[in-house]
Parts: C-alpha cells; sequence; structure tokens
C-alpha cells in the first residue's frame, strides 16, 4: 500500500521566534511525510501587519488551487479561519509563546485588530481573576522606551 502524501500551508508571523519553531516543526513533519520584527520600532509594526493582511488574497488562491490536508498558523492571519472553512481544510494554531503569555496578552480578538501600548503592558492582565503583580518592566535610556521583561 502507497503512502498518503499530505500537504500542509505554514503561514507563521514574520520574526525570528516565529520562524524558526515553524521552521523546525516543517523539518519534523518534512522527516514525517527577512529582518527581525524587534528591529522594527514598536510603532511601525501596524504596517507589517498591513503588509501581512494583504497575503489573504494569495494565500486564498494557493489554499483553493492546492487543497492542502492541514493549515497550520500563527497568531496573526485571523483572515485564514474564514479560508479554511470555504475550502473545508484541517486548521491548527500553532502557538509559539507560552500559555502565560497568551494569558497575558488576552483573548485572540485583543492581538487581532487593536493595538497594545508599551503603557498597556506594564499593568496586570485584564481578565485575570486573582491578584497578580505580573507585568513588563520599561527602562528609559536616552529618551527610548524598550521593554526589558517581564515580572
Amino acid at each position: 500500500m502507497a503512502e498518503e502524501i499530505i500537504h500542509v500551508v505554514m503561514l507563521p508571523w514574520s520574526a525570528f521566534g516565529h520562524f524558526m519553531p515553524f521552521f523546525k516543526l516543517s523539518i519534523a513533519l518534512a522527516k514525517a511525510g527577512a529582518e527581525a520584527t524587534m528591529d522594527i520600532p514598536f510603532d511601525k509594526i501596524q504596517y507589517l501587519e498591513e503588509a501581512y493582511d494583504q497575503l489573504q488574497h494569495p494565500v486564498r488562491k494557493l489554499v483553493s488551487n492546492w487543497l492542502p490536508n492541514w493549515i497550520i498558523c500563527d497568531y496573526n492571519p485571523h483572515w485564514i479561519v474564514e479560508i479554511a472553512h470555504e475550502f473545508r481544510v484541517k486548521l491548527i494554531y500553532y502557538s509559539v509563546v507560552s500559555a502565560a503569555t497568551l494569558v497575558f496578552l488576552g483573548p485572540p480578538s485583543n492581538t487581532m485588530k487593536s493595538r497594545f501600548s508599551l503603557e498597556s503592558l506594564t499593568s496586570p492582565p485584564k481578565g485575570v481573576t486573582f491578584l497578580s503583580s505580573v507585568k513588563f518592566n520599561l527602562t528609559v535610556e536616552m529618551g527610548d522606551v524598550s521593554v526589558i521583561g517581564c515580572l
């Protein structure tokens, strides 16, 4: 009996911290059958997101022509759900961040089209019903604000 070939479309976010886990996953799947985002100023990330959203139509065309068995996506292509549903393709959300980070960021509706501010990231997460002091700390160096860690 011949092995079935499984086709997969992967849509990682355009950042090394997302590319590398997706790359490793693609290598693992294969064995079984740009600039880094951190280089972009925080207030310019929205333009990268807008450019990524322009992938919707080419991805729709790719999926409609190829009809993969699976689509594995990162957090940001909110439009992929509609495409997967339209062409009846199974969809997997592959998170490259921890569950704690997902709780801190909140539901996907927070990240899909709304912007975080550095100020909003320096207070305990909304929606957490227990007392928490978890928040990002900021440091100011020569007038630039940068996130240095999470407590």
